[in-house]
């Protein structure tokens, strides 16, 4: 029977999507806080098409790579390499 979706075929081919995606989540010392705690930099690509990394200061976002309209990958977001900045 049709969901709210349109149907169980859209269901599928939502599956099937994720299925074929590369998800993959890593992180580094990012550096210390100025109370001297450890900072974590958190990154997570997908497929090697977005990668967005997140440091556990604050939730903040440091770096988002996506594609220009020549698909090379460049950073959106004016974050700083280091906890210097921050």
């Amino acid at each position: 029977p049709p969901n709210d979706f349109g149907g169980k075929r859209i269901l599928q081919e939502k599956t099937l999507i994720i299925q074929t995606m590369s998800l993959s989540l890593s992180s580094k010392k990012f550096g210390k806080t100025p109370s001297g705690d450890e900072v974590t930099l958190f990154t997570l690509s997908l497929s090697k098409k977005v990668s967005l990394s997140v440091m556990d200061y604050g939730a903040t976002w440091t770096h988002l790579f996506i594609p220009d309209r020549n698909g090379k990958m460049e950073d959106v977001l004016l974050g700083f390499d280091s906890m210097k900045g921050y």
